[in-house]
């Protein structure tokens, strides 16, 4: 699939207002020029930006940023096997608005911007949208991980949570989300209408989960559009629109158990085994006993994943509803019907929330698991039908 990125973007967030006073030529760069800071970590490759060259990361004289986006919109996917590849025949669109040399003296006197397209590889739009933004250093799995090294795979796919965890700002590319444009008819003037995250293929990736928990800020880009998550409040329309980008832009809900399964259930990924590599980068303190190895049987993954989860957060026991409830809105594996009750593989976990608990008198002996604590009687009674006149039935 190829994409369009328009350097004409739109800034404003509220779901009705006069269209020509909310946009500008060129995003600015909200750093306001300071460069970002250096982290402690970094990457051991980044792309520079200028020249769009891989570099070690101990080569970058500032911080860096991170991209998040949808692989299957970066151009052609091929299956070959059990293998995925990526063919780019440059037709990715930038259209660029701005005043040029044929530009007349009257579109120049009332700053008339002059509208002309060009297509490029996916690496381009990437450049002219770090551009926009004033990012030097930026990080993406397809220049900065050697896809055809397996072990290099590994290697970074266990870091990606300190990748992204220590990006100064995460870019995620939503090339689906853009302005819509009405008319409305009292007082007569041209509005628009910015439509919501939930819906775009961004939002339904496991990697783009990951991407998006472990990131300190994330900014939105799309079409003609551009929407920040440290500046986002509950009324903005298309970025409070659902519990995962409440999530993002709402630091106070704990990434828990209960909470990252809600969002994994509803997702998907290119390959089975990147359901649990993505989910386990969400809990560092479990990631490094995982062993990342796609010839692993699935099963015997899943289990030693649930099985390290329950070790260090019992939220993963928060859940209820039979599956079947929800059925349509889940995605899973046949695997899942294999794994022990207590996962929640047949049930809905609930919502996230601010749940959080410091119990942790638990063991796990092979695929069961023990929980130590008190009891509480309660009473059941049986339960009354009333009609609807309010007498027992």
């Amino acid at each position: 699939m190829y994409i369009r990125y328009e350097n004409r973007q739109y800034r404003s967030l509220k779901l009705y207002l006069d269209s020509s006073r909310n946009w500008h030529a060129t995003p600015p760069g909200w750093t306001f020029g300071l460069p970002p800071p250096k982290s402690e970590f970094k990457p051991s490759f980044l792309v520079r930006v200028s020249d769009m060259q891989k570099i070690r990361g101990c080569e970058a004289d500032e911080g860096y940023y991170a991209l998040s986006y949808s692989w299957n919109q970066s151009g052609d996917i091929i299956k070959d096997g059990d293998e995925y590849h990526r063919t780019d025949d440059g037709r990715h669109k930038i259209v660029l608005y701005g005043i040029t040399e044929k530009s007349s003296n009257i579109q120049r006197l009332f700053k008339f911007l002059t509208r002309r397209s060009k297509y490029v590889k996916f690496e381009g739009l990437i450049q002219r949208v770090c551009q926009n933004f004033g990012v030097k250093y930026i990080w993406y799995d397809q220049i900065c991980i050697n896809q055809l090294d397996p072990e290099d795979k590994k290697r970074e796919l266990r870091q990606m949570h300190r990748i992204y965890g220590n990006a100064h700002c995460t870019i995620a590319l939503i090339p689906d989300l853009e302005v819509s444009f009405f008319y409305h008819e009292w007082p007569k003037r041209r509005l628009f209408q910015l439509n919501g995250i939930r819906d775009k293929q961004w939002a339904k990736r496991l990697w783009t989960l990951e991407e998006a928990a472990m990131s300190k800020k994330v900014l939105f880009v799309g079409r003609n559009v551009h929407l920040w998550s440290h500046k986002s409040t509950p009324n903005w329309f298309g970025i409070r629109d659902n519990a995962f980008v409440d999530q993002i832009c709402d630091h106070s809900v704990p990434w828990n158990a209960h909470s990252v399964l809600w969002h994994a259930r509803r997702r998907t990924s290119t390959k089975p085994h990147d359901r649990i590599f993505a989910i386990a980068n969400i809990f560092p303190d479990i990631v490094d006993e995982i062993e990342f190895n796609y010839k692993k049987p699935l099963i015997d993954l899943m289990i030693q994943f649930y099985c390290l989860l329950a070790k260090i957060d019992l939220s993963v026991l928060c859940f209820g509803a039979p599956i079947d409830w929800i059925k349509d809105s889940i995605v899973g594996t046949p695997e899942d019907d294999l794994l022990p009750s207590w996962t929640g593989s047949r049930g809905i976990h609930i919502r996230p929330s601010g749940l959080k608990t410091s119990f942790s008198d638990c063991s796990v002996s092979g695929t069961s698991l023990f929980v130590n604590c008190s009891y509480t009687h309660i009473s059941i009674k049986p339960l009354v039908k009333f009609n609807r006149k309010g007498s027992r039935n």
